[in-house]
């Protein structure tokens, strides 16, 4: 980092951190893991002059399970590392686990937080954490909020993300979830597609269907056309061939001087068919 260019500040809560950006009449930016910000500066991004350094905020660097409603709800400081979220005793080898455990190499996610990867709106962990029901708190400047993640990545004004919560889910016999990542190489590198989904069935119907997708510039959402024309149908009644197409027509990615669309259109069609078939085969 060029540090005789950029000055850091280290405020000690989010009320201080988001007066420090607002006061500072340069560039200033928010940062905690930072290697988001390091793919933008390799690509000629101007650096800022000041970087507004979260991770020492220890209240949004913690995971935690708190009762809600009668029933327990994960949640995960923005500003937790990658691999401590993925390693941690609450979520090691759940779905949240498995989506970080594609993204870049050991030494970024030793780095980069969980926040970060949300907070750039189009991050790997997003799809998974859609499928999950996830929803989280932001600072907008004035007080804490708290939105479902899908309504969030909507949003376009300034926010400060600090927790991401997950709600546990009582998984029936016949469940499957999965989350695949599809990228150029094995690096600091935007994937291709990610894409996510969980669905079940009850006495041969199907029951609960969730499918979330995105990769490289597109910000992820869920595929709620899809899930429709396959929720609450009888196993044997859905057509492969017009949940495919669906996808296609649903999936909106944004291209790049690599993939065109309908390569990732395609990519993200034929994985949710490659798990739904697993599934049908397994308990079909």
């Amino acid at each position: 980092m060029r540090t005789l260019e950029t000055k850091v500040w280290s405020p000690k809560d989010i009320g201080e951190a988001w007066e420090m950006k607002a006061s500072i009449e340069d560039s200033a930016v928010f940062i905690a893991g930072g290697t988001f910000l390091q793919t933008k500066w390799e690509k000629g991004v101007p650096y800022p002059g000041h970087l507004i350094n979260l991770g020492e905020i220890k209240e949004y660097n913690q995971i935690y399970f708190k009762m809600e409603n009668h029933s327990p709800l994960l949640h995960i400081g923005a500003f937790v590392r990658l691999a401590d979220c993925k390693n941690h005793p609450l979520i090691n080898g759940s779905l949240v686990a498995d989506a970080i455990g594609k993204i870049a190499a050991p030494a970024v996610r030793n780095v980069g937080t969980i926040g970060g990867n949300i907070a750039n709106r189009i991050g790997d962990t997003i799809p998974t954490l859609l499928v999950l029901d996830a929803e989280v708190s932001y600072f907008d400047g004035e007080e804490v909020k708290r939105d479902l993640l899908e309504n969030w990545l909507q949003r376009n004004e300034d926010s400060l993300l600090l927790e991401v919560m997950i709600p546990e889910r009582k998984t029936p016999f016949h469940y499957h979830q999965f989350s695949k990542k599809v990228g150029r190489r094995e690096a600091f590198t935007a994937s291709v597609v990610t894409i996510a989904g969980a669905f079940s069935i009850d006495n041969n119907k199907v029951s609960f269907i969730r499918l979330a997708a995105g990769g490289g510039e597109t910000v992820p959402r869920r595929l709620k056309r899809t899930e429709k024309l396959v929720n609450y149908k009888i196993v044997d009644t859905v057509q492969p061939q017009l949940v495919y197409q669906e996808i296609i027509s649903e999936y909106a990615p944004v291209s790049d001087a690599f993939y065109a669309e309908d390569y990732r259109r395609k990519v993200a069609a034929n994985l949710f068919m490659v798990e739904w078939e697993k599934w049908r085969e397994k308990h079909g």
